[in-house]
């Protein structure tokens, strides 16, 4: 039985190598669905820790809650969505899942003590209540009329509200009142959006 030629081994080798690059690399957009999949188990596990609050606090999220029973209902609006996210750090238990890996803005921090908006990837609709299909919170890269900004945000009117590019490429991730997490593109947000309140408050850190 004769040998492989030269020219046979070659393209052998060729084919190998070829069949390993392609083993290598992941198919085009997996790094963005797998980085759209780890935002929104941050958000699950970010309204899970909210549900954990509120069983301990007679139904109600921290906003609904005064400080001196350990809430945040007079915290002033500026400041709210930082005191909530840190006032459900018995539940959470660590600070990481309130950083989105996409978000290259923001660091991830391992202590509550230090948490600050620099560590926070998400915002916060101060006007929802436990259980409810309403927003709880959601990637930050939310605007209005293509306007993307910190601070607070009204949504009166919900198609024009949108996803910027800046952290998943015009989409978007939620948690609602009751638990449950979403990828939503904008079509999906403004459907959302249109069975919630007539105006949608979010704190955007």
């Amino acid at each position: 039985m004769a040998g492989f030629t030269m020219i046979e081994l070659l393209f052998v080798i060729g084919t190998l190598a070829v069949v390993a690059m392609l083993a290598m690399t992941p198919p085009r957009g997996c790094g963005a669905r797998s980085s759209r999949i780890f935002c929104t188990s941050n958000l699950k596990q970010i309204g899970l820790a909210f549900r954990m609050y509120a069983n301990d606090h007679g139904e109600r999220f921290p906003m609904e809650v005064t400080v001196v029973e350990d809430g945040t209902k007079e915290i002033p609006l500026k400041d709210l969505a930082l005191a909530s996210f840190t006032s459900i750090s018995n539940e959470l238990n660590n600070p990481k899942p309130l950083t989105c890996r996409s978000d290259s803005e923001r660091e991830r921090t391992n202590d509550f003590t230090q948490l600050s908006v620099r560590n926070i990837s998400y915002f916060l609709g101060p006007d929802v209540l436990t259980g409810t299909p309403l927003i709880l919170a959601g990637d930050r890269n939310l605007g209005i009329g293509g306007i993307f900004t910190n601070g607070l945000i009204e949504i009166s009117n919900p198609k024009l509200a949108s996803w910027s590019a800046r952290i998943h490429a015009n989409e978007g991730n939620v948690v609602l009142g009751d638990g449950s997490a979403h990828q939503l593109d904008n079509r999906l947000l403004q459907n959302t959006l249109s069975t919630g309140l007539l105006t949608n408050r979010f704190l955007i850190p």
